[in-house]
């Protein structure tokens, strides 16, 4: 039986009954949706977009000071690399941020082997580009509700669904070895919130 191949990160179980193996999971778009969490002594926005999730992400980075640094976090590997938290070795500038992350956008937008962590070392706040597809950001609450606002995301509870899968392609693979390779990681061990 042949692979079959999910061009997305998170699919659902295709709850149609007419549904055949090749079709057995679609897409799970969670409807351009944001969240406000608050807690007891920190808070964040948690913002689920239905596309262009690196634009938005660079959005959010442009109004922040720099330099950043990349956490990359591998669940899965499908090129039989050691799965881990890979800190990127030097700071980046917005420029080199907006082309390392604009060099991989697909990648980081279609495959679920990973989490993207994007940080900005001067207010510490921080973007987390996980691989259910929802984008965690510690910042300025009201300016980031503002900026969901103006790019039509509505106030909603994100949910994720149950029962769901993560897709890795073998079409990313080659993308997998580029992030790699072409660029310097300090490697961690996975901590138990990476959800392996």
């Amino acid at each position: 039986m042949n692979e079959i191949f999910y061009d997305h990160k998170i699919s659902k179980l295709n709850d149609d009954l007419e549904c055949t193996y090749e079709n057995m999971y679609e897409e799970y778009i969670y409807g351009n949706i944001y969240e406000h969490r608050v807690y007891s002594d920190w808070s964040t926005i948690v913002a689920a977009p239905n596309k262009n999730q690196i634009q938005f992400i660079l959005d959010i980075a442009k109004e922040w000071p720099g330099p950043f640094l990349i956490l990359y976090v591998l669940i899965a590997s499908r090129c039989g690399r050691e799965e881990g938290r890979y800190q990127s070795a030097n700071t980046m500038s917005y420029e080199e941020l907006e082309s390392f992350l604009d060099n991989h956008k697909e990648y980081f937008e279609r495959d679920g082997r990973h989490h993207l962590w994007v940080i900005d070392i001067t207010h510490n706040n921080r973007i987390i580009y996980d691989n259910h597809n929802i984008i965690y950001i510690y910042g300025d609450d009201k300016k980031i509700i503002k900026y969901c606002e103006h790019k039509g995301l509505a106030k909603n509870e994100i949910l994720i669904p149950a029962p769901h899968t993560h897709n890795f392609n073998e079409q990313y693979d080659k993308e997998e070895n580029n992030v790699f390779n072409n660029y310097e990681w300090i490697q961690f061990p996975l901590e138990e919130d990476d959800d392996p």
